[in-house]
């Protein structure tokens, strides 16, 4: 059972304990409650503490919460029902969906519908939900293309915003090659999670991460580093709509 598991997971780590401590609220604190959907892309170096943490000085920072398993897609999280449930139980401003790394080149039917159920769940829940585009993996460029396309599908069948994660990925490996972006194949490092906070920032709410204080908590990276990141998040929402 264990080796089947390390062949399976392929070195993904399939737990990671919360970097940033979470904020805590009072029941009438103003706040905007945002769920993260997704799998190790998301829950690699704390990206909902993350995104919580550019947040902090905001009128309405972010309360976060994550429901993420190593290595799964949007379907499993549908088929396990845990997603569901807590759209029912409580009220959410928002719900970032992102699907397993590849199946939106490998399968992309099956994303796109998959989108669509929770999207239509999130929305009559009073929910907005927030496409996390994913990036390609490391030596897979010539995947954008495709991926991009599934993205563009699942935002004419949703009406969902797209957060342009892939997107800033590609525009800082072209632009800053000397930032390692990838942990490994897939998974990001410190760099490529604060560039992913800072997108979704951005796409939550409707502001340039480039105007972000320098003092807020995150990784250790030199203040020019994330400089650079902040500038390559900001190119990539003006390339995008998003709707609030």
């Amino acid at each position: 059972m264990i080796l089947a598991a390390v062949v399976l997971f392929g070195g993904c780590r399939l737990y990671e304990p919360e970097r940033y401590q979470r904020l805590r609220f009072a029941d009438d604190s103003p706040r905007i409650k945002v769920l993260f959907v997704g799998n190790s892309l998301t829950f690699y170096n704390d990206l909902p503490g993350l995104v919580q943490q550019l947040s902090v000085m905001e009128n309405r920072p972010v309360d976060v919460t994550a429901v993420t398993a190593p290595y799964v897609s949007l379907q499993w999280h549908w088929n396990r029902g845990k997603v569901q449930k807590l759209l029912a139980q409580e009220k959410w401003d928002y719900v970032v969906l992102q699907e397993f790394s590849r199946r939106p080149v490998t399968d992309p039917q099956n994303s796109e519908k998959y989108f669509e159920l929770f999207a239509a769940e999130a929305q009559r829940a009073g929910a907005k939900p927030l496409i996390f585009q994913n990036w390609t993996r490391s030596g897979r460029d010539s995947e954008y293309g495709t991926m991009f396309a599934t993205y563009q599908a699942v935002k004419q069948r949703t009406s969902a915003a797209i957060v342009p994660i892939g997107l800033a990925w590609r525009l800082c490996a072209e632009k800053h090659p000397e930032i390692e972006l990838f942990a490994d194949s897939r998974h990001p490092t410190d760099e490529g999670t604060y560039l992913t906070a800072c997108v979704v920032y951005g796409a939550i709410y409707g502001k340039n991460p480039t105007e972000l204080p320098m003092n807020l908590a995150g990784p250790q990276l030199s203040a020019e580093t994330l400089k650079t990141l902040r500038e390559i998040a900001s190119a990539a929402l003006q390339s995008v709509v998003i709707h609030h």
